[in-house]
């Protein structure tokens, strides 16, 4: 019997007389990268596109000095993706990772003399798929470097556990921006104004900023159906709290003022059983084997020799295994 102690964000487990208490509030399920790449970065993303996203930076270990690959199996990257697991749904299988691949953002960087420039990358290279074992392979981009390891300062971390809930795909956006402009400063409140443009962009609500082509041009619409659907999974999920007052320049709302906030370990503790509730009803598994586990450039290399790549492989369909898998339980201490 498993189950999730609704007392903290853990997970006990029992077998017979035995019980094992799995913390997931670990070191190991926090995401941490640079406040350019959150705050300048502007990409195009599904919820569950970030969510793997994130999965991948959350196994990065401190003292990393590369992006390691990391190994899914196939029915858990499924669940993190959406796809229904089981049945011959292989294709659909291989397009959620195609189109992941395909997927790439302008990249801020600044060289020795403190001047920015940019680059295009995309967020994951050679992904790869081994039938034999049921798993896949995905690796970020070594672009991402700069922005997602060795950071010393200008830098967020956040709690990968609490976007698992979210299912607008602005809301872990907005969390990540707001979360970062909190930490920024080192307070536990904050007040940031963002102009709506600039937060349209920042969420790819803009089709074309230039020429002020929005998915909800209208304010009344991206209120309804990007700031309040967002604040309300933060609030709901996260450990921080936000509210939102709007400024106007003239009659047009120009300007969008968060007032930020760290929970009360009360109010965070709320948040986090709001979580479990979540995961409870999602799975019975341990979230933590959705997330995979890093595995050596030796390993990956020797995969890639016997496994089929993902840019190059035929749409021949092959069973996604449906039974339990077993779970990475090392990847949490």
């Amino acid at each position: 019997m498993e189950y999730y102690n609704s007392n903290q964000l853990a997970k006990v487990v029992k077998n017979d007389d035995s019980q094992i208490l799995i913390d997931l509030n670990t070191a190991k399920n926090y995401v941490v990268k640079s406040n350019d790449l959150i705050q300048k970065s502007k990409f195009e993303l599904s919820a569950k596109e970030q969510k793997i996203i994130l999965a991948l930076i959350q196994q990065i270990r401190p003292t990393d000095n590369e992006l390691y690959p990391v190994a899914f199996k196939m029915s858990n990257f499924c669940n993190l993706a959406g796809i229904t697991v089981g049945g011959r749904n292989y294709k659909h299988f291989k397009d959620a990772i195609q189109t992941l691949a395909d997927r790439s953002m302008w990249v801020t960087y600044k060289n020795e003399m403190g001047e920015e420039y940019y680059t295009l990358a995309r967020w994951i290279e050679d992904p790869i798929v081994n039938p034999k074992t049921s798993e896949v392979y995905l690796k970020l981009n070594d672009k991402l470097k700069p922005n997602l390891l060795n950071l010393k300062s200008n830098f967020t971390q956040y709690n990968f556990q609490y976007t698992l809930p979210m299912k607008g795909m602005y809301s872990v956006r907005l969390y990540e921006i707001l979360k970062s402009y909190l930490f920024k400063v080192n307070k536990s409140k904050n007040k940031i104004k963002i102009n709506v443009d600039v937060l349209r962009e920042l969420l790819t609500d803009a089709k074309d900023i230039k020429k002020k082509k929005f998915i909800y041009p209208r304010f009344v619409d991206f209120k309804r159906f990007v700031i309040e659907p967002a604040m309300d999974e933060i609030n709901t999920y996260t450990d921080i709290e936000v509210s939102v007052d709007f400024e106007k320049t003239g009659r047009s709302i120009t300007d969008l003022v968060f007032d930020i906030k760290s929970k009360s370990a009360d109010a965070k503790q709320k948040s986090e059983r709001n979580v479990i509730n979540d995961l409870n009803r999602r799975t019975t598994d341990d979230p933590s084997s959705m997330y995979g586990r890093q595995i050596s450039f030796e390993e990956y290399n020797q995969i890639k020799s016997v496994s089929e790549v993902i840019y190059a492989s035929t749409n021949d369909e092959i069973e996604i295994p449906v039974a339990n898998e077993q779970l990475y339980l090392d990847n949490i201490e």
